[in-house]
Protein backbone atom coordinates (compact mmCIF):
# COMPACT_ATOMS: atom_id res chain seq x y z
CA UNK A 1 0.00 0.00 0.00
CA UNK A 2 1.54 3.41 -0.97
CA UNK A 3 2.28 6.03 1.95
CA UNK A 4 0.12 8.73 2.44
CA UNK A 5 0.64 11.91 1.23
CA UNK A 6 0.33 15.16 2.90
CA UNK A 7 -3.31 16.04 4.41
CA UNK A 8 -3.77 12.22 5.11
CA UNK A 9 -4.85 11.97 1.67
CA UNK A 10 -3.43 8.00 -0.10
CA UNK A 11 -2.48 8.95 -4.03
CA UNK A 12 -4.88 7.26 -6.03
CA UNK A 13 -3.60 3.69 -7.43
CA UNK A 14 -1.79 3.59 -10.03
CA UNK A 15 -3.35 -0.27 -11.21
CA UNK A 16 -5.77 0.07 -13.64
CA UNK A 17 -9.47 -1.68 -13.63
CA UNK A 18 -9.81 -5.00 -14.55
CA UNK A 19 -12.25 -5.20 -18.00
CA UNK A 20 -15.60 -6.47 -17.12
CA UNK A 21 -14.69 -9.60 -19.34
CA UNK A 22 -11.92 -10.35 -16.60
CA UNK A 23 -14.26 -9.38 -13.35
CA UNK A 24 -16.81 -11.71 -14.76
CA UNK A 25 -14.17 -14.58 -15.19
CA UNK A 26 -12.87 -14.37 -11.68
CA UNK A 27 -16.55 -15.07 -10.23
CA UNK A 28 -17.43 -18.03 -12.84
CA UNK A 29 -17.16 -21.40 -11.33
CA UNK A 30 -14.59 -23.80 -11.77
CA UNK A 31 -15.21 -27.36 -13.17
CA UNK A 32 -12.53 -28.90 -14.98
CA UNK A 33 -8.37 -29.05 -15.10
CA UNK A 34 -8.13 -26.82 -17.80
CA UNK A 35 -10.68 -24.19 -16.28
CA UNK A 36 -8.26 -24.17 -13.29
CA UNK A 37 -5.52 -24.20 -15.39
CA UNK A 38 -6.79 -20.70 -17.56
CA UNK A 39 -7.76 -19.00 -13.84
CA UNK A 40 -4.53 -19.62 -12.78
CA UNK A 41 -2.73 -17.87 -15.63
CA UNK A 42 -5.24 -15.56 -15.78
CA UNK A 43 -4.42 -14.15 -11.87
CA UNK A 44 -0.65 -14.42 -12.98
CA UNK A 45 -1.17 -11.94 -16.07
CA UNK A 46 -3.99 -9.93 -15.14
CA UNK A 47 -1.14 -8.59 -12.26
CA UNK A 48 1.14 -7.33 -15.34
CA UNK A 49 -1.97 -5.49 -16.50
CA UNK A 50 -2.59 -6.93 -20.66
CA UNK A 51 -5.62 -7.15 -22.33
CA UNK A 52 -3.76 -10.05 -24.32
CA UNK A 53 -3.36 -12.20 -21.29
CA UNK A 54 -6.81 -12.16 -20.32
CA UNK A 55 -7.62 -13.69 -24.26
CA UNK A 56 -5.15 -16.04 -23.24
CA UNK A 57 -6.69 -17.35 -20.29
CA UNK A 58 -10.08 -17.64 -21.58
CA UNK A 59 -8.29 -19.31 -24.47
CA UNK A 60 -7.14 -22.13 -21.69
CA UNK A 61 -4.80 -23.37 -24.36
CA UNK A 62 -2.31 -20.65 -24.11
CA UNK A 63 -0.25 -23.60 -21.93
CA UNK A 64 3.38 -25.01 -22.34
CA UNK A 65 2.32 -27.88 -24.56
CA UNK A 66 0.15 -28.90 -27.18
CA UNK A 67 -0.74 -31.33 -29.67
CA UNK A 68 -0.55 -32.10 -33.50
CA UNK A 69 -2.36 -34.68 -35.60
CA UNK A 70 1.30 -34.76 -36.83
CA UNK A 71 3.61 -37.63 -35.55
CA UNK A 72 5.95 -35.07 -35.26
CA UNK A 73 4.88 -32.87 -32.83
CA UNK A 74 3.06 -35.27 -31.00
CA UNK A 75 6.62 -37.12 -30.48
CA UNK A 76 7.71 -33.84 -28.79
CA UNK A 77 5.44 -34.22 -25.34
CA UNK A 78 5.20 -37.71 -23.77
CA UNK A 79 1.80 -37.09 -22.00
CA UNK A 80 0.17 -37.30 -25.89
CA UNK A 81 -4.06 -37.48 -24.06
CA UNK A 82 -3.20 -34.57 -22.08
CA UNK A 83 -2.43 -32.69 -25.16
CA UNK A 84 -5.15 -33.17 -26.70
CA UNK A 85 -7.45 -32.66 -24.05
CA UNK A 86 -5.39 -29.03 -24.29
CA UNK A 87 -6.08 -29.30 -28.23
CA UNK A 88 -10.02 -29.70 -27.72
CA UNK A 89 -10.01 -26.53 -25.26
CA UNK A 90 -7.91 -24.41 -27.42
CA UNK A 91 -11.11 -25.40 -30.21
CA UNK A 92 -13.94 -25.27 -28.35
CA UNK A 93 -13.04 -21.73 -27.48
CA UNK A 94 -12.77 -21.14 -30.68
CA UNK A 95 -16.15 -20.65 -30.50
CA UNK A 96 -16.25 -17.36 -28.20
CA UNK A 97 -14.02 -15.50 -31.08
CA UNK A 98 -15.68 -16.23 -34.04
CA UNK A 99 -18.81 -14.76 -35.71
CA UNK A 100 -20.89 -16.79 -38.43
CA UNK A 101 -23.59 -15.77 -41.32
CA UNK A 102 -26.87 -15.54 -39.24
CA UNK A 103 -28.23 -18.15 -41.70
CA UNK A 104 -25.83 -20.97 -40.85
CA UNK A 105 -28.28 -21.25 -37.60
CA UNK A 106 -31.99 -22.22 -38.52
CA UNK A 107 -33.17 -21.08 -34.83
CA UNK A 108 -32.18 -18.80 -32.69
CA UNK A 109 -30.92 -21.56 -30.56
CA UNK A 110 -29.15 -24.17 -33.02
CA UNK A 111 -26.28 -25.71 -31.36
CA UNK A 112 -22.78 -25.13 -32.74
CA UNK A 113 -21.36 -27.83 -34.64
CA UNK A 114 -17.95 -28.93 -34.73
CA UNK A 115 -17.01 -32.43 -37.41
CA UNK A 116 -13.82 -34.13 -36.42
CA UNK A 117 -12.04 -35.90 -39.71
CA UNK A 118 -9.97 -38.77 -38.90
CA UNK A 119 -9.04 -38.00 -35.51
CA UNK A 120 -11.16 -40.13 -33.11
CA UNK A 121 -9.11 -39.43 -29.79
CA UNK A 122 -9.86 -35.51 -30.24
CA UNK A 123 -13.47 -36.55 -30.67
CA UNK A 124 -13.60 -38.50 -27.60
CA UNK A 125 -11.45 -35.55 -25.44
CA UNK A 126 -13.78 -32.41 -27.47
CA UNK A 127 -16.98 -34.33 -26.67
CA UNK A 128 -15.89 -34.28 -23.01
CA UNK A 129 -14.66 -30.73 -23.11
CA UNK A 130 -18.07 -29.22 -24.52
CA UNK A 131 -20.46 -31.64 -22.21
CA UNK A 132 -22.99 -29.01 -21.13
CA UNK A 133 -21.36 -26.01 -22.08
CA UNK A 134 -23.15 -23.20 -23.37
CA UNK A 135 -22.10 -20.58 -25.72
CA UNK A 136 -24.74 -17.21 -26.80
CA UNK A 137 -27.07 -19.27 -25.54
CA UNK A 138 -26.46 -21.57 -27.86
CA UNK A 139 -25.33 -25.77 -26.95
CA UNK A 140 -21.96 -27.33 -28.43
CA UNK A 141 -22.26 -30.58 -30.49
CA UNK A 142 -19.24 -32.69 -32.22
CA UNK A 143 -19.55 -35.36 -34.73
CA UNK A 144 -16.86 -37.67 -35.79
CA UNK A 145 -16.52 -38.74 -39.24
CA UNK A 146 -14.18 -40.12 -42.06
CA UNK A 147 -12.79 -38.39 -44.94
CA UNK A 148 -14.55 -39.56 -47.94
CA UNK A 149 -13.32 -38.57 -51.40
CA UNK A 150 -14.93 -37.75 -54.44
CA UNK A 151 -16.00 -40.55 -56.98
CA UNK A 152 -14.49 -39.89 -60.15
CA UNK A 153 -16.46 -40.43 -63.48
CA UNK A 154 -16.87 -43.66 -64.23
CA UNK A 155 -13.59 -44.97 -67.58
CA UNK A 156 -14.44 -48.36 -67.18
CA UNK A 157 -14.90 -49.97 -70.49
CA UNK A 158 -18.35 -51.65 -70.10
CA UNK A 159 -19.10 -55.45 -70.88
CA UNK A 160 -18.32 -56.42 -74.61
CA UNK A 161 -21.35 -58.34 -74.95
CA UNK A 162 -24.76 -58.38 -73.00
CA UNK A 163 -25.21 -61.79 -73.25
CA UNK A 164 -21.59 -62.61 -71.22
CA UNK A 165 -23.32 -63.18 -67.71
CA UNK A 166 -19.79 -62.83 -66.09
CA UNK A 167 -18.99 -59.29 -67.66
CA UNK A 168 -22.84 -58.07 -67.08
CA UNK A 169 -22.57 -59.19 -63.25
CA UNK A 170 -18.84 -57.30 -62.63
CA UNK A 171 -20.76 -54.76 -64.50
CA UNK A 172 -23.71 -54.70 -61.46
CA UNK A 173 -21.22 -55.02 -59.28
CA UNK A 174 -19.28 -52.33 -59.94
CA UNK A 175 -21.76 -49.77 -60.56
CA UNK A 176 -23.22 -50.92 -57.00
CA UNK A 177 -20.18 -49.96 -55.33
CA UNK A 178 -19.60 -46.46 -56.81
CA UNK A 179 -22.92 -45.45 -56.14
CA UNK A 180 -21.95 -46.60 -52.58
CA UNK A 181 -18.96 -44.74 -52.76
CA UNK A 182 -21.53 -41.63 -54.03
CA UNK A 183 -24.05 -41.92 -51.11
CA UNK A 184 -20.73 -42.08 -48.89
CA UNK A 185 -19.41 -38.96 -50.29
CA UNK A 186 -22.51 -37.24 -50.17
CA UNK A 187 -23.03 -37.66 -46.76
CA UNK A 188 -19.78 -36.44 -45.65
CA UNK A 189 -20.48 -33.32 -47.39
CA UNK A 190 -23.14 -32.78 -46.19
CA UNK A 191 -22.14 -33.25 -42.70
CA UNK A 192 -19.11 -30.72 -43.37
CA UNK A 193 -21.91 -28.24 -44.83
CA UNK A 194 -23.96 -28.37 -41.64
CA UNK A 195 -20.96 -27.36 -39.50
CA UNK A 196 -19.69 -24.47 -37.84
CA UNK A 197 -16.11 -25.61 -37.46
CA UNK A 198 -14.10 -29.17 -39.37
CA UNK A 199 -11.09 -29.85 -37.53
CA UNK A 200 -9.57 -31.96 -39.80
CA UNK A 201 -6.53 -34.85 -38.79
CA UNK A 202 -4.05 -36.51 -40.67
CA UNK A 203 -5.22 -34.97 -43.55
CA UNK A 204 -3.16 -35.03 -46.98
CA UNK A 205 -3.07 -32.04 -49.62
CA UNK A 206 -5.20 -33.31 -51.97
CA UNK A 207 -7.98 -33.92 -49.04
CA UNK A 208 -7.13 -30.43 -47.65
CA UNK A 209 -7.68 -29.07 -50.80
CA UNK A 210 -11.15 -30.51 -51.19
CA UNK A 211 -12.40 -30.36 -47.43
CA UNK A 212 -11.35 -26.40 -47.80
CA UNK A 213 -13.63 -26.15 -50.98
CA UNK A 214 -16.11 -27.44 -49.40
CA UNK A 215 -15.68 -25.14 -45.94
CA UNK A 216 -15.19 -22.02 -48.05
CA UNK A 217 -18.53 -22.63 -49.98
CA UNK A 218 -20.40 -23.12 -46.76
CA UNK A 219 -19.08 -20.71 -44.19
CA UNK A 220 -17.19 -23.64 -42.18
CA UNK A 221 -14.29 -22.74 -40.09
CA UNK A 222 -11.58 -25.29 -41.03
CA UNK A 223 -8.94 -26.10 -38.69
CA UNK A 224 -6.26 -28.51 -39.21
CA UNK A 225 -2.52 -29.00 -37.70
CA UNK A 226 -0.22 -30.75 -40.46
CA UNK A 227 2.63 -28.95 -41.44
CA UNK A 228 1.61 -25.53 -43.78
CA UNK A 229 -2.54 -26.02 -43.01
CA UNK A 230 -3.26 -22.47 -43.04
CA UNK A 231 -0.60 -21.98 -46.24
CA UNK A 232 -2.25 -24.25 -48.40
CA UNK A 233 -6.01 -24.45 -48.20
CA UNK A 234 -6.57 -24.32 -44.64
CA UNK A 235 -7.71 -21.65 -42.39
CA UNK A 236 -6.48 -21.93 -38.93
CA UNK A 237 -3.62 -24.23 -38.77
CA UNK A 238 -1.92 -24.84 -35.05
CA UNK A 239 1.50 -24.62 -34.49
CA UNK A 240 4.16 -25.50 -32.36
CA UNK A 241 6.51 -22.74 -31.11
CA UNK A 242 9.05 -23.30 -28.90
CA UNK A 243 7.39 -25.91 -27.21
CA UNK A 244 4.27 -24.41 -27.16
CA UNK A 245 1.02 -23.91 -29.14
CA UNK A 246 0.82 -21.19 -31.54
CA UNK A 247 -1.76 -20.68 -34.52
CA UNK A 248 -1.97 -19.36 -37.68
CA UNK A 249 -4.73 -17.58 -39.53
CA UNK A 250 -5.63 -17.09 -42.81
CA UNK A 251 -7.45 -14.00 -43.47
CA UNK A 252 -8.16 -14.54 -46.98
CA UNK A 253 -9.45 -17.85 -46.38
CA UNK A 254 -12.12 -16.92 -43.67
CA UNK A 255 -12.95 -13.54 -45.59
CA UNK A 256 -13.97 -16.21 -48.27
CA UNK A 257 -16.01 -17.67 -46.06
CA UNK A 258 -17.49 -15.31 -44.86
CA UNK A 259 -16.15 -16.15 -41.75
CA UNK A 260 -15.41 -13.40 -38.77
CA UNK A 261 -12.26 -13.68 -36.50
CA UNK A 262 -12.46 -11.28 -33.27
CA UNK A 263 -9.85 -8.97 -33.16
CA UNK A 264 -8.61 -10.54 -29.64
CA UNK A 265 -8.07 -13.71 -31.19
CA UNK A 266 -6.25 -12.16 -34.24
CA UNK A 267 -3.82 -10.29 -32.03
CA UNK A 268 -2.58 -13.51 -31.30
CA UNK A 269 -2.41 -15.28 -33.82
CA UNK A 270 0.46 -15.03 -36.57
CA UNK A 271 -1.42 -13.79 -39.68
CA UNK A 272 -0.66 -15.88 -43.13
CA UNK A 273 -1.22 -15.73 -46.38
CA UNK A 274 -2.04 -18.13 -49.24
CA UNK A 275 -0.10 -19.63 -51.57
CA UNK A 276 -0.07 -18.20 -55.03
CA UNK A 277 0.22 -21.40 -56.91
CA UNK A 278 -3.54 -22.53 -55.00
Amino acid sequence: MDPPMAGGRRPKSRHRPLPKMTQEMIHTPIHSDTDRLAHRLGHRRRARGTGRAVVWMVLVATVTATLSSGASIRSDFGDEENAIKLMAAYIFNFIKFTTWPEERFEEKDSPYIITVVDEPVLYKLLSQAVKDKVVNDRSVQVVQTKYIAPVPDDDAPEAEASDNESATEQDAMRKQREDARRAAREKFTEQINTSHIVYHGHDEQSERKDVSAVCEESSVLYIGASKGFALDGGMVGFVLSERRLAFEINLEMTDLADIRISSKLLRLATIVKEKEDR
